[in-house]
Parts: C-alpha cells; structure tokens; sequence
C-alpha cells in the first residue's frame, strides 16, 4: 500500500530533530521540498533507515491502520520460529495472529479475539518460566517471541497504543528483543552481531514489501 506523510504532519507529531534534518537534507530542503508536499515512506526507509521509517506510520496521510496491524502481525510472526524451536506443541501464538488478522478483516469477533488475546498471554508467561529446562538466554527469547505476537495482535482490539503505529512499533522492537537473546547463544560475538542484523533486514523487507503493495 502506498504510503505518505509530509514534513508538517512529521514535525506536528513530534519528528526528533536529527531525523528530521536528515530527511529534509535527501530532499534538499524543507523550504524547496514543500512542507506540504507528499513524501512516500519508502523515501525515508531509503533516507533514515528502519525505525524513522516505522516512527513515520504514526503521521500518514492516508488512512491505513488496517495494514499498520498486519504489519505489527508479521512483525511479530517472524519470530515465531523462536518460540516454537522449543514449543512445538503449543500454537497459541500464532493462533493469536491469525485471529487478529481475521478480526480486522471482520471476520471474527471481539470477543474470541479475547479468548485467543488471553491464551497467547498464557502461554508467553508459561515459557518465561522454563530457564530450568533451557538456558537463560533461551527462556527470554522463547518468551518474547510469543509476547511479540501478544502485543501485536492485541493493538487490533485496543487504544493503549498509539492507534496501530505503536502495535507496529512495539512488534518490532519485542522481535529484535527476541532476536537478541537468541543470538546470545552464539559463542561467537561476529556471528550474535551478524544475525541480529540478518533480524533488522528481514524486518525491514517485511515493511519494505507492505509499503510497495
């Protein structure tokens, strides 16, 4: 989907300055460019890179938080593979996903939304508390994993975060978490660096193919 912001609704919605200057340097100018102008989010992620990117979901022109949640959901599902490497047998999480995308495709309730919302918590808290069974490392990452498709889903059904730019944002930052501490088992610090930047790209391809939808 196309997306746009401009440098007016950047700088109402509180841009930092440093990104901001960044940006308006690509384009020259803020005064050459036009602060009214359209400025297409795939710019920014050329421009500012993965995060500003995602910040910018929070100043779009057009009315997309549809697709901001199924960004959040495929945030989220990229680190499943973590929490299901040590639970196999527990579906929960990406049960959640799916569900929170039927939902906002209005095609399930609010209300088994919830039970599905309630079981993926469940099941986030039950694997932080196998740092008996496996490392500790491991017991954060299986945790998170499941706690990013939580957070995720849940921005479909709440206010709390910022529309759904904050459920994006947060199912970002909670899969790079997991990522982390799965990459802490790598005994080598090249190869921990490596994947957890293996994780920002394949995030960033993930927003990348949304923005161009």
């Amino acid at each position: 989907m196309r997306m746009t912001t401009t440098f007016a609704r950047l700088k109402k919605a509180g841009a930092c300055e440093t990104g901001y200057r960044t940006l308006a340097k690509h384009l020259v100018s803020v005064e050459e460019y036009g602060e009214d102008k359209e400025i297409n989010l795939l710019t920014i992620l050329e421009s500012n890179g993965f995060y500003d990117a995602l910040w910018c979901l929070r100043a779009t022109v057009q009315d997309c938080d549809k697709e901001k949640r199924f960004i959040a959901c495929n945030f989220a599902e990229s680190v499943l593979n973590i929490f299901e490497s040590k639970r196999p047998d527990d579906d929960r999480p990406r049960k959640y996903i799916e569900d929170a995308r039927k939902f906002a495709n209005g095609e399930l309730s609010s209300e088994e939304l919830n039970k599905s919302r309630d079981a993926a918590y469940a099941a986030a808290y039950a694997a932080s508390k196998f740092a008996g069974k496996f490392s500790a490392d491991d017991a954060a990452a299986v945790s998170d994993a499941a706690y990013a498709a939580a957070y995720a889903a849940a921005a479909v059904v709440t206010a709390a975060y910022d529309t759904a730019y904050g459920a994006a944002y947060e199912a970002a930052a909670v899969a790079v978490a997991a990522a982390t501490y799965d990459a802490a088992d790598v005994a080598d610090d090249a190869a921990a660096t490596a994947s957890l930047e293996v994780k920002k790209q394949q995030l960033t391809e993930i927003f990348r193919k949304h923005l161009q939808d």
